[in-house]
């Protein structure tokens, strides 16, 4: 059976992922190696010997922006189910009343036409 051995523990700044943030810019995973590099060189531990690296952040970062990207595409669900959609339904439907008007009166000027 292998032996689990906690070394150091490290607490690092958070906040929220922005688009336009100062590290927008940054992968986590980039920001994270840093962490890593900084507790190796202060425990003076062999990397090598590190098998498992056990993290929470990196993966409620990941949640974090696949949750609110579901809630964009949701937002454009709902925009185009309620309002794009049936905008354009509508304008199909004034369309076809509209070439059907033009149909009507083109016919009955030919039908006039014939009658004189």
């Amino acid at each position: 059976m292998r032996r689990a051995v906690i070394i150091d523990l490290v607490r690092t700044p958070f906040g929220r992922a922005r688009e336009t943030g100062a590290l927008a810019a940054c992968h986590p995973v980039d920001l994270y190696a840093h962490t890593l590099k900084a507790l190796v060189r202060r425990t003076r531990i062999d990397p090598g010997l590190v098998e498992d690296v056990i993290t929470a952040a990196e993966i409620e970062t990941t949640m974090r922006r696949l949750i609110e990207e579901i809630e964009k595409v949701k937002r454009r669900v709902n925009a185009l189910e309620f309002r794009v959609i049936p905008e354009l339904k509508a304008t199909e439907a004034f369309i076809r009343q509209r070439l059907e008007e033009m149909e009507r009166d083109n016919f009955m000027r030919l039908k006039r036409f014939k009658a004189t």
